[in-house]
């Protein structure tokens, strides 16, 4: 009996959200297959920005009205790592650049303007960037052989290493993903 009572609920919901449907309603639909290299969500989870691994491009698509869009902020080099951070109010995506410049994408009214400013940080080139509540950490790997370093961003003043312990050097020598 209970099987019978399962079933029967869920061929109601079933039907329930078959009338509700529409065939007017398209999420989204690219024309294009691709490489996906990063995925990260706003905190307000309205925005989601990820790198295109062919194009060298960073995407940002609004959730709310289904637009995306797109930012080469990396001249010369691929984006490594993407964040998003709440700065004084304003939604601010850091990228991490391959040749160790940090830039950022701040919100606006027309959507996200890029930073003219960037961060230099001392590596060979970034691996990984990781956006926390209230840190930028850069993955980078050192250029002598070691170890990939962590490095630190203060997103107050955008200095690089300037707290204490940075940069720190890793015990192991591969990394392939980090969360802060």
């Amino acid at each position: 009996a209970r099987f019978l009572l399962l079933l029967s609920g869920m061929i109601w919901l079933w039907m329930t959200s078959m009338a509700w449907a529409s065939d007017e309603r398209v999420a989204q639909v690219w024309e294009e297959g691709t490489v996906i290299q990063d995925v990260e969500v706003s905190p307000d989870q309205r925005w989601v920005g990820f790198i295109e691994e062919d194009t060298r491009e960073v995407r940002i698509l609004d959730t709310w009205a289904w637009d995306v869009h797109d930012f080469a902020p990396c001249s010369g080099s691929s984006p490594a790592g993407l964040g998003p951070m709440e700065l004084d109010g304003i939604l601010t995506w850091f990228v991490g650049c391959a040749d160790g410049a940090v830039v950022w994408l701040e919100e606006s009214d027309d959507g996200f303007d890029i930073s003219e400013d960037a961060v230099a940080v001392d590596v060979d080139e970034i691996l990984l960037l990781v956006v926390g509540e209230s840190d930028v950490l850069v993955i980078g790997d050192p250029g002598d052989g070691g170890n990939p370093q962590v490095h630190h961003i203060d997103p107050d003043t955008l200095e690089a290493d300037s707290d204490s312990g940075y940069p720190s050097t890793l015990g192991y020598s591969g990394i392939t993903d980090a969360v802060a």
